[in-house]
């Protein structure tokens, strides 16, 4: 993710023609989805409800976090049974 100012966002993906594993994390199901060579980029505003097939999810400002534009930030995904 890259923030064009404090509310919009650009959220990036570079897939490398590989499978994934995915979880869900309302019920902790894991499934596997195959996902082709491909880049994804489209630009979001925080609080945005965001569907796509390899992420569900609102992105929340954290008070405690001030954003700075053009600087990237990355998300990372634990799993349900290691928290």
């Amino acid at each position: 993710m890259v923030f064009k100012d404090s509310v919009t966002f650009t959220l990036s993906v570079h897939f490398s023609n590989q499978n994934l594993l995915l979880q869900n994390y309302s019920n902790k199901e894991k499934i596997t989805k195959h996902f082709k060579l491909q880049e994804f980029t489209k630009e979001y505003k925080l609080g945005d409800k965001i569907s796509l097939p390899f992420f569900s999810g609102t992105i929340i400002p954290n008070p405690d976090i001030k954003v700075v534009p053009n600087k990237n930030y990355y998300l990372k995904y634990n799993d349900l049974m290691l928290l």
